[in-house]
């Protein structure tokens, strides 16, 4: 039986991400584009099987801040899939070593937890000889957060068009072929919480029928295949608010945009901007001038 395995966390943007109203059980209603992109985690998956004994997770990451007990995604899913393996009355004992290379930035609007724990679901499943389908993966995804059902089919397909809570989705057209990105922060990172409560304080009705014009908009122009013609349809609701709160956020979306990205959008709750480029080498150009400014800049594509 296989023991090693590598995967991809692959990370995700959003051109387009309206958020609408806060449902009884705590979550938000949201309509969005979700595009997942060649910036990614990886990880290594090292499973020691011992049917006699408990199962054990053991994470290491390459990054010193990421903490590494349970609170962990990587290790919630992994307990996840064995307790839906129990479930399903086949019982799992033995240690899941997972080492880490943490690549996408943290606490950065990029799913970058969300892409770990789907990649962890992957990879175990895997070394598992495949006990669950993707569909089923994602059905366990979704008990850890929101953006893991995408992130775990994402390779299969990568963009959607996302509602619910996240977890209706539908195929979508992805970004045009010759889009190259520059995914950049800059200063702190943005708690997803906390920009959630500030949009509860400002919540309108009208911000629904808003959304949804919006998005016929976005996805008419999508499929056009032409940056130029989607830049004045994409949206982020959470933009003016941590641009507020973040200026240095600002400051670097006017750097991305004086640097002649087609267009600059927020990616989720922020504070990660993107840069929309039609041309690799002014977007390579504008990774380079950033990061000689000391701004994390990563160049990347959208995953097809």
């Amino acid at each position: 039986m296989p023991n090693v395995h590598t995967e991809y966390a692959y990370a995700k943007i959003n051109p387009f991400l309206a958020v609408m109203e806060r449902r009884p059980d705590g979550y938000h209603t949201i309509l969005s584009h979700m595009q997942a992109v060649t910036l990614c985690d990886v990880l290594t998956l090292d499973w020691q099987e011992d049917n006699e004994g408990e199962f054990t997770v053991r994470l290491q990451c390459t990054d010193p801040a990421t903490p590494c007990d349970d609170t962990n995604l990587v290790c919630r899913a992994a307990r996840a899939l064995v307790a839906r393996l129990k479930d399903h009355g086949r019982r799992v004992g033995g240690v899941l070593n997972v080492h880490l290379e943490k690549r996408i930035p943290v606490a950065a609007g990029l799913a970058g937890g969300s892409a770990d724990a789907a990649a962890t679901l992957r990879g175990f499943n895997n070394l598992l000889y495949g006990p669950f389908s993707l569909d089923e993966l994602c059905k366990i995804g979704a008990t850890l957060g929101a953006d893991v059902p995408f992130c775990v089919q994402c390779k299969k397909v990568p963009a959607v068009r996302a509602h619910g809570i996240g977890d209706i989705m539908e195929p979508a057209c992805p970004l045009p072929d010759d889009t190259h990105l520059v995914i950049a922060r800059f200063g702190e990172g943005v708690s997803t919480p906390w920009a959630y409560r500030q949009l509860d304080e400002y919540w309108s009705d009208f911000w629904y029928y808003e959304a949804i014009e919006g998005y016929k908009f976005f996805a008419y122009a999508l499929d056009t295949k032409d940056l130029k013609i989607l830049a004045p349809y994409t949206y982020n609701c959470f933009e003016t608010m941590v641009m507020g709160e973040r200026p240095a956020t600002y400051a670097l979306a006017e750097r991305m945009e004086n640097s002649k990205a087609v267009f600059v959008r927020m990616s989720g709750s922020g504070p990660s901007m993107v840069g929309y480029f039609d041309d690799e080498e002014v977007a390579k150009r504008c990774a380079d001038e950033l990061r000689e400014q000391g701004i994390e800049a990563h160049l990347c594509r959208p995953l097809v």
